[in-house]
């Protein structure tokens, strides 16, 4: 709560459990010019391509998203938010203008991880407090692979080379049901031959019961790989007075 470009809502905040950490303690003037959205990064350069992105910017997720609704929506395959259900800062977008942003743009909901907090002098009592923010999980509808990419950068991903993409991203989360329907996506699309679908749905098969982390196929190895890097984007859990569930999708991210 101390890195926010916007100001807690010490109405709400003040009602919950350790809403010390809510007071503002140093305020800094960030030029306009200094600021630049995914978009204006991607136009001059500084970016060459977003393919999937992890956000969790303290109520601003709304504004970096709108930010790359030019060209980093229209190919991205899939996004991790956190979203807001109660206002914990200042006229912040909420969940419902994140989730309608995205299915704008044709994404999909797959999963919200609920994080609760308790009101002072009750963190004690069994049961979960209220539900106040989440993370939500988004991949892309399998329709994208009807309509044209595009890109800013003179590169428009081949929709072969994203729907492997999006592969690796439904094995980081486990969602084998996704894949499942990726492969039949990219099979009736042309994008995989008859031997290769064949092949892949036999492995999703086979590992969605034995379990990634032990299967030595192609998949195993690559979701082996995929995990090193999703552990080091964990976030810190919290010290009794919250609760949170503890998967996204069907992995342990925290």
């Amino acid at each position: 709560g101390k890195s926010s470009i916007l100001k807690p809502n010490q109405d709400l905040v003040s009602q919950f459990c350790d809403s010390e950490r809510f007071q503002v303690e140093e305020v800094i003037d960030i030029p306009q010019a200094r600021v630049k959205s995914l978009d204006q990064l991607i136009e001059e350069g500084y970016i060459r391509q977003i393919d999937f992105i992890k956000l969790d910017a303290q109520g601003s997720e709304y504004g970096i998203l709108n930010g790359g609704r030019k060209h980093v929506l229209p190919n991205l395959i899939g996004a991790q938010v956190e979203v807001e259900f109660e206002p914990v800062y200042e006229n912040q977008p909420l969940f419902n203008e994140v989730d309608q942003l995205m299915r704008n743009h044709g994404f999909q909901l797959m999963d919200i991880r609920r994080s609760y907090w308790k009101r002072k002098d009750f963190q004690n009592f069994a049961g979960k407090g209220q539900l106040i923010f989440g993370d939500a999980l988004y991949f892309k509808r399998f329709n994208h692979f009807d309509a044209e990419g595009q890109s800013s950068n003179g590169r428009t991903p081949s929709k072969r080379e994203q729907l492997i993409k999006q592969l690796i991203v439904a094995l980081v989360y486990q969602m084998f049901d996704y894949a499942v329907g990726l492969l039949k996506t990219g099979a009736s699309h042309g994008l995989l031959n008859g031997e290769e679908s064949c092949l892949y749905l036999k492995e999703l098969s086979q590992v969605s019961h034995k379990g990634l982390g032990t299967y030595t196929s192609f998949f195993g190895r690559l979701h082996r790989a995929s995990q090193t890097v999703l552990n080091k984007l964990k976030p810190q859990s919290y010290l009794g007075w919250a609760d949170s569930d503890r998967e996204i999708g069907n992995i342990r991210d925290k």
